[in-house]
């Protein structure tokens, strides 16, 4: 089969509640990433006028290419219900590239704070997928069930945010056909210790144990932790913009990217606001490790 490596794919999924994420990220990809690239996005329920917006922020290095979830739905494939629901829409991104080397996925409510091209030349090994160690960091404590399928308590779980994927091995071993069955069969152990959903997490780390390839976490960041300098951050879980559990200047720059993205300035004006952003972000990283180490103090 021919490979198209024109360009990088970047896929991502999105319903209406979280087109403020999108915007950011797709922002957030402006200004960071340099390489041509085009941005396919599963979407239900995104307003014309955000995805006409979307198409405008892109425009200098990206295209971006709307999908329709139900129009890669397989009619022949048990239990595709699943798929109604957008946290499974990346297991159909190798369908839509199909004839690609690979693609890398991201959650919407990420944010790309670096060029990615390397991404699209990493050395899988021979493996599915390269994922980041979650925060769990056991399959014992993201899969509740382990022992059900004989596996080591502390073996890798990893956090399906960010991942890349080579199509060709994940359509031919039908990654996407298993998950959704294990994800069926399995459905009671899909909450991570009676805690949140893990939807197809679950299912990828079953049928993929211990055959991934881990990856620095730079590349998946959560928003909670003290990092200096990630490639990639993720507001995943409750650790949104703006609240407790997001480190402040994450939430600023959430919002920094948001200003970006609805007010369409001149370059000149973007760099400028960009030096000012990062000044006011290094103030309160340090302002907030100062605070932990009061607190500490007081302890």
């Amino acid at each position: 089969m021919k490979k198209n490596n024109a360009k990088n794919i970047i896929i991502t999924a999105v319903k209406g509640s979280y087109t403020d994420f999108l915007e950011v990220l797709v922002q957030s990809i402006r200004e960071n990433h340099r390489a041509p690239l085009e941005i396919g996005i599963f979407y239900e329920a995104v307003p014309e006028e955000v995805r006409s917006r979307i198409e405008r922020l892109a425009a200098s290095n990206a295209r971006i290419r709307w999908l329709i979830p139900e129009h890669y739905f397989d009619p022949q494939l048990p239990y595709q219900e699943l798929l109604q629901d957008p946290h499974y829409w990346r297991l159909l991104g190798t369908i839509v590239y199909g004839e690609s080397e690979r693609i890398v996925y991201l959650d919407a409510d990420t944010i790309v704070r670096r060029n990615l091209s390397h991404l699209f030349e990493i050395d899988l090994e021979g493996k599915v997928l390269a994922a980041v160690l979650d925060g769990f960091k056991a399959i014992e404590k993201g899969i509740i069930n382990y022992k059900a399928f004989d596996f080591q308590a502390d073996a890798a779980y990893f956090n399906s945010g960010v991942l890349i994927i080579d199509v060709q091995r994940f359509e031919v071993q039908k990654i996407r056909e298993k998950v959704l069955k294990i994800c069926t069969e399995n459905a009671i152990y899909l909450d991570q210790r009676a805690t949140w959903p893990t939807y197809d997490q679950y299912g990828l780390n079953v049928v993929l144990y211990n055959e991934w390839k881990a990856l620095s976490d730079t590349y998946n960041c959560s928003t909670y932790r003290m990092f200096t300098r990630p490639h990639i951050v993720h507001f995943l879980g409750l650790c949104k913009p703006n609240t407790i559990h997001c480190r402040p200047e994450f939430t600023a720059e959430f919002f920094y990217y948001k200003y970006q993205s609805q007010h369409n300035k001149p370059a000149a004006y973007q760099q400028k606001a960009r030096a000012v952003f990062y000044i006011f972000r290094s103030f309160l990283r340090q302002h907030y490790y100062n605070y932990l180490e009061w607190k500490k103090q007081r302890k």
